[in-house]
């Protein structure tokens, strides 16, 4: 068969041996060794093909050659050397068997085995499950260096290269990488590195895998597994990415300055994922967030307090340096971090106490300087339902508050630094009653 017609193209293993093997000892000759209760016959060409070492160093010398030579060690663990030494490749089973192998290589300096044993999966029991991790997986852009190929292979020196050390007859227990982590997380994450489909079950499912690709410092897997959505908007014929802030990186902004006094919307593109960036619309969800209508001034504006304020100032501080962002004493003397921004609500789709809102429901709350009157609470809720009329008649004060509980966002940039925001669709409410409402049961 033609390599044109192979449906795929076969892996090479990472094992590999030197096939010219040095004369350190005779080729022809055979040699005795003893492992526990078992006896080894090898030949020189065996032993020499990773060598020098222990074996190598005891057989060159003249009155040692017809001496069996013997070992306290394991005859299970050096069996997988045995067949090594004769230029097989070895299958090894579990993180056990691995660190095992691996102490009994540095102990009779097989400096080739070692190598070979560096190059192979990582073994690691991780809640109890033992994994083998192949190391292609883990050292892709955005996913490496990472928690393995820093933790793991520091448990893997040499314990005969320490001064301290050099010392002992044999070599101190190496036991296998033990991680206190979830197994079923991880093997979902495995299989993702494998390039399979997770079935993600429900959000707390997605958080707790992306909670273990942040300890594992899987950041390009973690990009690939947030929740996202990426649409055309037939309108502006421009593809939109919508993200929650939570889950965003700074370095997945872009933005490109027309003019000073010319607003266009921030872009962004999943790092390590995403070839180019799309429009953003941002999502916010959290109890951090107030809508600010002035009777007065008429004028909107958006405060978020809290590790969302921090969040998103961290966020946009990418763009612009101006931004209304101060840290606040609330009534534990504790520092509360506090962020206002610009906004337009004009297009939004908007349900205030659960009714879905007419476009210009917040006119209601506007002082008239030309005497007439303001939209009634019914005309502005597309169905108008009593408990809102109510809310809306009972609230008093120059600002009225209404709470957001989810809302979406695009944001908005000049080249002098000026931001706004642009709502595309917010969930609120007016009163804890309609607050209340929305809790629901356990």
């Amino acid at each position: 068969m033609s390599d044109e017609a192979l449906p795929f193209q076969a892996k090479q293993s990472t094992y590999s041996v030197d096939h010219i093997i040095p004369e350190i000892l005779p080729h022809e000759k055979m040699y005795s060794i003893q492992i526990g209760d078992k006896l080894y016959r090898l030949s020189g060409a065996s032993l020499s093909s990773d060598g020098p070492s222990y074996f190598t160093k005891f057989f060159s010398e003249s009155d040692q050659q017809s001496k069996v030579l013997f070992i306290d060690r394991s005859p299970q663990v050096f069996h997988k050397i045995y067949m090594h030494l004769q230029g097989y490749s070895i299958k090894i089973e579990g993180s056990h068997e691995f660190m095992h192998l691996y102490a009994d290589a540095n102990y009779f300096e097989l400096s080739k085995l070692r190598g070979i044993l560096l190059k192979d999966a990582i073994h690691a029991i991780i809640g109890g499950k033992s994994f083998d991790i192949p190391k292609e997986l883990i050292t892709t852009d955005g996913n490496y260096p990472n928690y393995f190929t820093v933790a793991y292979n520091a448990t893997l020196r040499n314990p005969f290269t320490v001064n301290e050390l050099k010392g002992l007859i044999r070599p101190p227990p190496m036991a296998p990488y033990i991680i206190n982590r979830s197994p079923n997380a991880f093997a979902d994450i495995l299989e993702s590195l494998y390039g399979g489909k997770i079935q993600i079950r429900d959000e707390n499912h997605r958080d707790s895998l992306l909670a273990e690709c942040r300890y594992y410092r899987f950041f390009a897997l973690e990009q690939q597994l947030i929740n996202h959505k990426i649409s055309m908007n037939p309108f502006t014929r421009e593809e939109e990415i919508t993200i929650n802030l939570k889950n965003m990186k700074k370095a997945g902004l872009s933005h490109n300055i027309i003019g000073n006094n010319d607003f266009t919307p921030i872009k962004y593109a999943r790092p390590y994922i995403d070839k180019k960036h799309r429009n953003l619309i941002m999502e916010l969800a959290c109890s951090e967030m107030s809508l600010l209508i002035n009777r007065k001034t008429q004028f909107l504006s958006l405060s978020l307090v809290g590790d969302s304020a921090k969040k998103l100032n961290t966020i946009l501080s990418v763009v612009t340096s101006d931004l209304m962002y101060e840290e606040q004493i609330d009534a534990n003397g504790k520092r509360m971090p506090k962020l206002t921004m610009l906004i337009n609500i004009s297009q939004s789709y908007t349900m205030i106490n659960g009714i879905e809102m007419s476009k210009d429901w917040y006119k209601i709350f506007f002082e008239n300087d030309n005497g007439a009157d303001p939209p009634s609470s019914e005309s502005i809720a597309i169905t108008p339902v009593e408990s809102y009329s109510a809310s809306v008649r009972s609230l008093t004060g120059d600002v009225v508050e209404a709470k957001i509980l989810k809302s979406q966002w695009i944001v908005n940039v000049d080249g002098t630094g000026k931001i706004y925001m642009n709502a595309v669709a917010l969930d609120g409410v007016l009163d804890q009653a309609s607050y209340n409402k929305k809790r629901g049961f356990l």
